[in-house]
């Protein structure tokens, strides 16, 4: 435990540091041979009192200065700030050095411990009784009394030794922070050995950062010390007086140090002036001639130190740094070697080009560190703050550049891109026309391939602000080319080095040089080689590289376009070589499978695999994200995708291919027709995964299971609004029944069924009858005549027919639909609410309130018994029912239901979703009826603007029912205040 004696010697060298520097500067500018000798004696004798008297103050040990603003603790302070600096160097160090997080972590905490919590540590250990005097007057003399040349030896302390105290004061400070964060296990990395580097290093480095701190201090216009120095330069060379007159002048420049502290200056400088009058006639002759000389000299130092110290500070940064999504693909490299050249000559091509390539200096070939120099570039652009405007990766290789980027807009700036804009192009061309962060922006494209992207890089040119990096193997015309080299030796052996232990290096050289030459440079392989064999410490360096030679010559085969003997496909082949087990591999293999993205992993599945999944992450075959997710390197599941010929049969293959894609599907078949926001988030992970068996595993999926890839695709896009994303998957759908299960079949009417339906949903009412006509005749043919399925497509037909008032054509339908599903259901299931609910609403559109109002109620009641109280389906039935009260009149009824419809909604749908707008107009609707017009009218405008953002079918008419709205409204009294301060009010006025 650090005592109070402890922290008293570290305030009390903080005032050291300024008056003695001051001593120093007068030391060092006279002139006069004599008068250094006076300074280092006598005058280190009277300025030791007056550190003394500062610090002893300072802690509010006496009071009887009176002046409060050298009460205020900010000398404790910078000693706190300065030991705080120290730290921060270090942390940097050991950042750039690539230590790991947790212990980077730990010694920051140590650093915001020093620079927040001093004051209240010194509090802590004085146990809040009041202080004695503090004053050290020997230990200030030492230093009040050191010549201009010694004050780079000066220490605060006396040896490295008594800094562990400060750091276990701030270890438990820190601690103690972390623990009410929620922090697991805080403060537990740091070892001792790192507590003594810290100790020593705040021994060495406090005298010169006690020095910036209070320089900053001054600049930043707080505590006097400059004034001090000013007075002290003032006094000791008032020979003459204009001289003295001149001091005065810059006394007033600083004119915040107290009356006290300046009456025991004067007292204690005429002390020293009898001392120079001893000194005799000589001393005072010289000091005479000299005198104009070292007013001219102090003159100039003083403007110059004056000058200096009040420089603005720089302006801080804005709290919120610039978005970035880096971390998500923070390089797994301990150290980032051979590339400084690269990085400053990657910074100056991208200051001079919007777009720059980094390629490799041969075609074809992987691996050589393109996307660890993109990375380490970006991270250090993006630290240094080169990018205010922030940095976004986007992986190619997981395909859907333009989605990544608009989840990175989305996620990062908290706001929805309009729904009305479907396309991915429309969606990226409006971040960024929107970008909401001002500065420069980096752009990083990873892994560009012409053949699979040449046709979404038009999105990205966007020009301006932004600047783009690829990271590619091809050359491309209209393209800044930076061509990267292969590690040299050096580098390649440091890199090696931060995997293996330095010893088992140097005990075999020539093994070592062996494996250099080996993977020729090439960053990963040599990561992949050091991370295997710092696996298997019984393993030598030498058997290692003739294991590698005699196991798999046909990997050694040189490729003409390759400038170094082997591929990178080696090292991946001994790691393959090492897994223990054909369970093992076959689930790699499994794994190779899915979709280029992170694999999600099923309770069931993280227990059953366990054991295996533990050999691929030691292996680095696989990474895992947390407990319930993996993920394959690109190249490592373009080589295990290579060894599903090899390791199988062709049997073996098919078998593996159908229980990958029979999970899969598993998944998509869990995405129903409509869901809230926080079961989208569950159902996104798959969608990638989705989208591989559509495009790859199709042949190997079942018949009856053949459409629900692209059907849970769809509905995913669709149950958000998204109808543009969802449309093609729904047409490829019905490609996908047609050919393989033919026109006659039950679900390609149900394909058919849902490709009407989002028509209808868009409006498209000439499109969507067909549709719906075949799949009901597909339906007829080949169905049960109670079957369910026919019941819903007859359901949708009537709806259809409804949407366009043919209600004669719409109600035998219905009536249909109904009785089968009262034959073929179970009473309380959902479809059957449905269906009671559309009658109903057909009935309330005819006017046929009574025949309308039991089915509303018989659905609602199966609703509430059936689905969670925040699902949307919920909040329909409960507007259409309050809809049919309202038109009755029975707005008591109906406000409640309106009420508890919208709580939902605003729960469990997109803040821009159609539905919203509609109850929204519903409930404003009742309002005015009711003639609360000052209640109405935020809800009518919150639904146009819906309407309007996600161009709702239904938008002309809810211009209709706000234009109606205001004309009665304004009519009645209503002020247009609201109305001319919205984003709409001038439009709609205009239609008044």
């Amino acid at each position: 435990m650090m005592d109070r004696a402890l922290a008293c010697r570290l305030g009390t060298f903080g005032a050291a540091v300024v008056v003695g520097t001051a001593a120093s500067a007068i030391a060092a500018a006279s002139l006069a041979p004599a008068l250094p000798l006076l300074i280092t004696g006598a005058a280190g004798t009277a300025l030791a009192s007056v550190a003394a008297g500062l610090f002893a103050n300072d802690l509010g040990g006496i009071d009887a200065l009176g002046d409060p603003d050298l009460r205020n603790g900010h000398l404790t302070q910078a000693v706190g700030e300065a030991i705080a600096l120290v730290i921060a160097e270090v942390a940097a160090e050991w950042q750039k050095a690539g230590r790991d997080r947790k212990s980077c972590k730990e010694v920051h905490a140590l650093k915001v411990a020093a620079g927040k919590d001093w004051e209240a540590i010194n509090r802590e250990l004085f146990n809040n009784e009041p202080p004695a005097a503090l004053a050290e007057t020997e230990l200030a003399a030492q230093y009040f009394a050191t010549a201009a040349q010694d004050f780079s030896k000066m220490q605060a302390l006396d040896c490295w030794e008594e800094w562990r105290p400060v750091l276990d004061a701030l270890q438990g400070k820190a601690w103690r922070r972390q623990t009410m964060a929620g922090v697991a296990c805080p403060m537990t990395k740091l070892t001792a050995t790192d507590y003594d580097q810290l100790a020593q290093r705040l021994h060495e480095q406090f005298p010169k950062a006690i020095r910036e701190v209070l320089k900053r201090d001054f600049a930043a216009g707080k505590e006097a010390f400059a004034g001090m120095v000013f007075d002290l330069l003032g006094n000791l060379t008032a020979g003459q007086q204009d001289l003295a007159q001149q001091l005065a002048q810059w006394r007033a420049a600083t004119p915040s140090l107290s009356q006290a502290l300046a009456e025991q200056l004067t007292a204690d400088l005429q002390r020293l002036e009898g001392v120079v009058i001893e000194q005799g006639i000589e001393t005072r002759n010289t000091v005479t001639e000299e005198g104009g000389k070292t007013r001219d000299t102090v003159t100039q130092e003083a403007d110059r130190i004056i000058s200096e110290l009040k420089q603005p500070l720089p302006t801080p940064h804005s709290p919120l740094p610039p978005p970035t999504n880096l971390p998500q693909y923070r390089r797994t490299v301990p150290k980032f070697v051979g590339r400084d050249v690269a990085m400053d000559e990657l910074t100056a091509l991208v200051q001079d080009c919007e777009t720059v390539a980094i390629a490799a200096a041969v075609s074809g070939m992987g691996g050589l560190g393109k996307t660890e120099l993109a990375w380490q570039w970006a991270d250090r652009e993006y630290a240094a703050g080169n990018f205010p405007g922030g940095v976004v990766w986007l992986d190619l290789a997981a395909g859907n550049p333009g989605e990544q980027l608009v989840l990175f807009y989305q996620t990062e700036f908290k706001v929805e891109i309009p729904a009305e804009l479907t396309e991915v192009g429309q969606r990226v061309d409006y971040c960024w026309r929107h970008w909401l962060r001002p500065g420069a922006v980096l752009v990083v494209l990873d892994d560009v391939v012409r053949e699979r992207d040449g046709a979404k890089l038009a999105m990205f040119g966007p020009g301006g602000v932004f600047r783009v990096l690829w990271t590619t193997r091809e050359e491309w015309s209209g393209v800044k080319r930076y061509p990267l080299d292969e590690l040299s030796d050096e580098a390649a052996r440091e890199l090696l080095a931060s995997y293996i232990d330095a010893a088992r290096l140097e005990a075999e050289p020539e093994a070592v040089a062996g494996l250099l030459r080996w993977f020729g440079g090439l960053p990963l392989g040599l990561e992949l080689a050091g991370r295997y064999l710092a696996l298997d410490g019984f393993l030598t360096i030498a058997d290692y590289l003739n294991e590698l030679h005699l196991s798999h010559e046909s990997l050694a085969q040189r490729p003409a376009e390759m400038t170094y003997p082997h591929g990178i496909e080696a090292a991946l082949a001994l790691s393959w070589g090492r897994l223990p087990s054909d369970a093992v591999r076959r689930l790699v293999l499994r794994f190779g499978l899915y979709g280029a993205a992170p694999i999600p992993l099923t309770p069931d599945e993280q227990k059953a695999w366990r054991a295996p999944l533990k050999h691929l992450v030691n292996l680095n075959l696989v990474k895992r994200d947390g407990a319930d997710v993996v993920r394959l390197h690109p190249l490592v599941r373009q080589f295990v995708r290579s060894r599903l010929g090899v390791e199988l049969t062709p049997e073996e293959g098919k078998v593996l291919k159908r229980e990958v894609a029979g999970a899969i599907v598993a998944q998509g078949k869990r995405i129903p027709d409509s869901f809230t926001m926080e079961q989208a988030q569950d159902y996104a992970p798959w969608i990638p995964h989705l989208e591989e068996v559509a495009g790859e595993l199709l042949p190997w999926v079942a018949d009856e299971d053949v459409i629900t890839p692209c059907t849970g695709i769809a509905q995913y896009h669709q149950g958000q609004g998204l109808y543009g994303a969802a449309e093609p998957w729904k047409v490829q759908c019905v490609e996908v029944a047609r050919s393989r299960l033919g026109n006659q079949h039950p679900d390609t009417a149900t394909a058919l069924n849902n490709l009407a339906g989002l028509y209808e949903s868009q409006g498209k009412y000439g499109e969507a009858e067909p549709l719906f006509l075949e799949a009901l005749q597909i339906d007829r043919e080949s169905l049960p005549p109670n079957h369910p399925q026919l019941a819903t497509h007859l359901n949708n037909l009537a709806g259809l027919y409804q949407s366009q008032g043919k209600y004669g054509e719409a109600e035998p339908l219905y009536l249909e639909a109904l009785e089968i599903d009262r034959e073929s259901l179970p009473p309380n299931h959902p479809n059957l609410a449905t269906h009671l609910n559309n009658l109903a609403g057909l009935y309330r559109a005819q006017g046929k309130y009574g025949e309308a109002e039991p089915l509303y109620l018989e659905a609602l009641q199966i609703i509430r018994a059936s689905l969670p109280p925040n699902h949307p389906d919920l909040a329909t039935h409960l507007n259409n029912l309050a809809e049919l009260y309202r038109a009755q009149g029975k707005y008591g009824e109906a406000e409640p239901l309106y009420l508890e419809a919208l709580e939902i909604d605003r729960e469990s749908l997109p803040p821009n979703h159609p539905d919203l707008a509609t109850h929204l107009n519903n409930l404003a609707g009742l309002y005015k009826s009711q003639g609360k017009y000052g209640e109405a009218e935020p809800l009518y405008l919150e639904s146009l603007s819906i309407l309007i953002e996600s161009q709702s079918v239904n938008l002309q008419a809810g211009w209709y029912n706000v234009i109606d709205f205001y004309q009665t409204a304004l009519a009645a009294g209503l002020p247009d205040t609201r109305l001319r301060q919205h984003p709409l009010g001038d439009a709609i006025r205009s239609r008044l």
